[in-house]
């Protein structure tokens, strides 16, 4: 679980065989959000946010844990596995409703994602000894 929610540092010489892949495979919004790599990243990225959420201890005594973007997201009924990809394809066209600080962490997770995608494109792309 934790794996997901840590930014992977890129090597300098990955940098360029990601940026080829994000080239060939996300040329639109459309392409992002139907892509089935970045969906199963997003959704698992998700889950682990939610279960995080969901599953904390009760805050001390007196005290109450402090809302954030997450909470929002909830609260607006944005809490499906759909709902998030939606939301985020909205932020991607600059069509979405939500406030500023929630836009900027939808935005933020959509572009961990895709990264994620490109990484695990990576990964799985035949090397020249394969072939």
């Amino acid at each position: 679980m934790a794996e997901t929610n840590k930014m992977e540092v890129v090597k300098d010489e990955n940098k360029e065989q990601l940026n080829r892949i994000f080239a060939e495979k996300f040329q639109s919004v459309d392409d992002i959000i139907s892509d089935g790599v970045f969906r199963s990243q997003l959704t698992k990225f998700m889950g682990d946010m939610v279960y995080n959420r969901t599953t904390r201890e009760a805050p001390p005594e007196g005290k109450k844990w402090v809302r954030d973007w997450l909470d929002t997201l909830i609260d607006k009924g944005v809490d499906g596995d759909n709902h998030y990809i939606d939301e985020i394809e909205r932020v991607l066209l600059k069509k979405s409703n939500m406030s500023s600080g929630v836009r900027g962490n939808l935005y933020a997770v959509a572009h961990h994602c895709i990264h994620l995608a490109c990484v695990e494109y990576l990964e799985n792309e035949p090397t020249t000894a394969d072939q």
